[in-house]
């Protein structure tokens, strides 16, 4: 989802992603990687209320792009995709699971 953050006085919104996991005892959250989205898509989106998927589909003129490269392939030319954005942050979320000795 969105994120944003002020920084002299300049608003910026990122795109950043979550995973929880749990083995119904233990649980964890992991994040995926925050990407900068352009104020333009930022406005479009809350202007018309809309899913930034389906902004993110006029914008490359394509359908259903969060099935395949989402919002992040086309934020970064395909050098990172949504699965990969997701990918990092399961990774992040077992983190606990596959270190416990660090963790206790």
């Amino acid at each position: 989802g969105f994120h944003s953050i002020t920084l002299d006085g300049e608003r910026h919104t990122l795109l950043r992603g979550w995973a929880y996991v749990t083995d119904g005892v233990r649980a964890s959250f992991g994040s995926a990687p925050s990407i900068s989205v352009p104020e333009k898509i930022v406005r479009r989106v809350f202007e018309s209320r809309r899913e930034l998927g389906d902004i993110i589909d006029e914008l490359a003129g394509a359908v259903d792009v969060r099935s395949r490269q989402g919002a992040w392939g086309i934020l970064s030319c395909d050098l990172l995709t949504r699965a990969q954005s997701f990918e990092t942050a399961i990774v992040a979320a077992f983190a606990p699971f596959y270190n416990a000795a660090l963790y206790q």
